[in-house]
């Protein structure tokens, strides 16, 4: 199933609930807030979400992230000032699976966890991924 929300969509913290199947997140404004996806939800596409993920945003039963072309995080800091990097402990513990497109977010040595085990990156990205970005133990594989 694939939960496709425009950017007029209004309530999808309104829904009494979100089928565990559901695969895609893309292109709405709204919060994505702690317990409006169910555990149990195990492969998560998320794409040109507009506000941003908050930890625990996705539940731990989620085993692979992909971060498809798009996706925009942005953090703001407490001087004001909005950067583009993907905020340490955003992608929950039991992520294992890593996939990334074309992102704009700058990945930072701590914003992929220790815990996940692949990193699959698509070669059309137009980020420089450096090799001390990625943790020792996780297996680095591209794909087209």
């Amino acid at each position: 199933m694939v939960l496709h929300l425009e950017n007029n969509c209004k309530g999808i913290n309104s829904l009494k609930s979100i089928p565990r199947h559901v695969m895609l997140l893309d292109g709405f404004k709204e919060k994505l807030s702690e317990g409006i996806l169910p555990e149990g939800v195990q492969n998560l596409f998320l794409g040109d979400i507009k506000q941003d993920l908050t930890i625990d945003s996705i539940p731990n039963s989620v085993k692979a992230v992909y971060l498809l072309n798009g996706f925009n995080q942005k953090k703001t800091c407490r001087n004001g000032i909005s950067t583009n990097k993907l905020t340490c402990g955003i992608i929950p513990e039991g992520v294992k699976t890593l996939e990334i497109c074309d992102i704009k977010q700058q990945l930072t040595i701590d914003s992929i966890p220790k815990y996940v085990s692949e990193i699959i990156i698509q070669r059309k990205i137009k980020q420089t991924i450096i090799p001390f970005q990625i943790p020792k133990n996780i297996t680095l594989k591209y794909a087209d």
